[in-house]
């Protein structure tokens, strides 16, 4: 027996509650789009064999990492198939993206099945240990759409990115569903340079604790402003509050990461047709909302990639052969 999983990207627009005493931690609002998905083919093995990854610069620490995940799957459900990666469509990554969460999940998915296991969402997201800083990845994994999380229980740590983080039995609440309405979408994919782990934990560690303040502001524009402009169709508030939402301290400060090149294509977007642009997560991925004009947008940065898209309101799709 084969499975192959076909799983579509999260766009993340920015985590919500990073004070340094509030009530819970992280929380975040996103949604599924159609564009990049990545579908994986699997098979049963007596080994663990992901090595397919190379073709996709997926490194040996990279490989081994998802490989011990297999293995401790295994180990931890008494599982007596192991399982080999046989193919794999383009797969997109270091964008912001959530690409290093869907393969997790799908091996984790894949693992099971290939096993005649149960496979709910609560067990692959148990034992994949994904999401320990966001629920968005994780939820439109499966369910695709928009959602809005709370977050998690403060633990007494530090704020860090959730590879950082590592597994916990505590995972963002996610409060808030919705299907996003079929609204034109570009995605820009400039050809800078992805941002470290090493930049992004130093960034969590240099930017936090938010003031009471830019919490309160970025909890107010998420569920009022972006979830909610999504859950009653209305464009314009959507808009407003996403372009407001990238304009709080946390979110510009990822933008600023990036240098004045992407800073560029975001004024560029915003002046020629876009009516809401939101990097995605760390970037540097864009989603722009409306039509940008695209005559100069290679001039600002070169060979950077432009994919007219939509949202997506389904999960990721599962065949068996």
């Amino acid at each position: 027996m084969k499975i192959s999983i076909c799983s579509y990207p999260r766009l993340h627009f920015s985590l919500i509650d990073l004070s340094a005493d509030g009530y819970r931690m992280y929380g975040g609002v996103g949604m599924a789009i159609s564009a990049f998905p990545i579908a994986l083919t699997f098979e049963p093995s007596q080994t663990t064999d992901l090595s397919v990854l190379k073709l996709f610069r997926f490194n040996d620490i990279e490989i081994k990492t998802l490989e011990e995940l297999a293995r401790s799957v295994m180990h931890t459900r008494s599982l007596k198939r192991g399982i080999r990666l046989i193919s794999s469509s383009p797969i997109t990554r270091n964008y912001g993206l959530g690409t290093s969460t869907r393969i997790a999940l799908s091996l984790v998915e894949a693992l099971l099945i290939l096993n005649e296991e149960v496979a709910t969402m609560e067990s692959i997201l148990r034992l994949s240990g994904r999401g320990g800083a966001s629920g968005i990845g994780a939820h439109t994994y499966f369910h695709g759409g928009a959602c809005l999380d709370i977050g998690r229980r403060r633990d007494g740590q530090g704020f860090a990115s959730s590879e950082a983080r590592g597994p916990s039995s505590d995972r963002p609440l996610v409060v808030g569903v919705t299907a996003v309405p079929d609204w034109p979408l570009q995605i820009l994919l400039p050809r800078l340079p992805a941002v470290s782990p090493e930049i992004e934990n130093a960034y969590f560690s240099t930017a936090t604790p938010l003031s009471k303040e830019a919490v309160h502001e970025a909890a107010y524009v998420s569920l009022f402003g972006v979830f909610g402009g999504i859950a009653s169709s209305d464009y314009p508030v959507f808009c407003r509050a996403l372009n407001r939402l990238q304009a709080l301290p946390w979110k510009r400060g990822e933008i600023s990461l990036h240098g004045d090149e992407l800073l560029k294509i975001i004024q560029y977007a915003n002046e020629n047709g876009a009516d809401a642009v939101a990097m995605s997560s760390f970037g540097p991925t864009l989603a722009c909302f409306g039509a940008v004009r695209e005559a100069g947008l290679g001039v600002i940065v070169e060979k950077q990639q432009i994919i007219n898209t939509r949202p997506r309101n389904a999960g990721r799709e599962i065949s068996l052969a």
